[in-house]
C-alpha cells in the first residue's frame, strides 16, 4: 500500500490479524497513516480517531471506524466502541480544519447506512469497507454519499471532486445515467411508432397506441430532468471504476513484491 501511494487507512478486521502493534509498526515503516476512532486494545485506543491531509491546498479530513463490537483477539482485548459518539468526538477535533471530510468506515451496510444519516451534515462521503459489494454506483437515501472503494483484483474507484461550488453534491455518473435512459426512450419511441402505423388489427393497434402514449409521457418527464442539468455553481463529484483488465499494465517489481504475500495471483484472477 505504501508503494502505491496509500496515505490513510482504516484498521479492520482482518488487518489486525497479528495484532495493533504488529498493524501499527508496519503501516509506520510503508508511510501509511492507520486510523480507528472507536478501537479499543484493553479499553485504551490503539489509533487516533482522525487526521487532515493537505492535497493541493485542499485540507481533506479522514476520520475511520471499525465495526463495533468486534473481537479480532480476544487475548488482546481489541473491540470496537459505538459509532455515533466516536464520530462526533472526531468531528469536533476537526471543525473549522477541513475542506472535505471523508468517513473510512470498515463496518457493514447497515451500520455505514446509519452513519450517513447521522452525519448527513457533517460528512461528505463514506467509504465502506469489511463487505465485498462489488462495483456499485455511489448511494445516497438521506444522507451522506456512500462509496465502495472497488473489488480486489478487479477493479479500483476513483472519485474526482469538484468543491469550488455550493450546495449538495450533484453525482455526475447519476446525470449521465439520466441521458442514457432518455436516449433510451427515444429509441424505442422510434421503433413503436412506425408499428403503429402500419398496424391494422385494431385491437393490436390500441394496445400500441397506448404503450406509445406512455413512452411519450415518460420520454417528457425525463427530457425535463436532463435539461435541468446542473447548476454552474454547484458542487459535484463523478465517482468511476478503473477495471484492472489487460489494458492495465502490471508494475513488475511490484507484482513480484504481491507474489511473495499472494502467490495464487501469478495467474488470471
Amino acid at each position: 500500500m505504501g508503494k502505491l501511494g496509500t496515505r490513510v487507512m482504516a484498521a479492520g478486521g482482518k488487518d489486525l490479524n497479528l495484532g495493533a502493534a504488529w498493524l501499527k509498526k508496519t503501516a509506520a515503516g510503508a508511510g501509511v497513516t492507520v486510523l480507528s476512532a472507536n478501537l479499543l486494545e484493553q479499553g485504551k485506543p490503539v489509533f487516533d480517531g482522525s487526521t487532515v491531509i493537505a492535497v493541493n491546498g485542499v485540507r481533506v479530513g479522514f476520520i475511520a471506524v471499525i465495526q463495533p463490537g468486534e473481537l479480532v483477539d480476544p487475548r488482546a482485548q481489541l473491540t470496537g466502541t459505538p459509532l455515533l459518539p466516536a464520530v462526533k468526538g472526531e468531528l469536533l477535533k476537526l471543525k473549522g480544519k477541513t475542506d472535505l471530510v471523508l468517513l473510512l468506515a470498515a463496518v457493514g451496510q447497515a451500520d455505514a447506512l446509519q452513519l450517513s444519516g447521522a452525519f448527513k451534515d457533517d460528512v461528505d462521503f463514506i467509504i465502506t469497507s469489511s463487505e465485498s459489494r462489488g462495483m456499485l454506483p455511489a448511494q445516497r437515501a438521506d444522507g451522506a454519499w456512500l462509496l465502495n472503494p472497488g473489488a480486489r483484483g478487479q477493479a479500483l474507484a476513483q472519485l474526482v471532486v469538484k468543491l469550488d461550488g455550493k450546495g449538495p453534491y450533484v453525482d455526475l455518473a447519476e446525470v449521465a445515467r439520466e441521458k442514457e435512459l432518455l436516449q433510451s426512450l427515444e429509441s424505442r419511441l422510434a421503433e413503436f411508432e412506425p408499428r403503429l402505423k402500419a398496424a391494422t388489427d385494431p385491437e393490436s393497434k390500441k394496445l400500441m397506441q397506448q404503450t406509445v402514449t406512455d413512452l411519450k409521457g415518460r420520454r417528457a418527464e425525463q427530457k425535463k430532468k436532463v435539461e435541468q442539468g446542473v447548476a454552474k455553481d454547484a458542487r459535484t463529484f463523478d465517482y468511476t471504476y478503473v477495471v484492472l483488465n489487460d489494458s492495465v499494465v502490471d508494475d513488475a517489481p511490484l507484482k513480484a513484491e504481491v507474489l511473495k504475500h499472494e502467490p495464487t495471483y501469478a495467474g488470471a484472477h
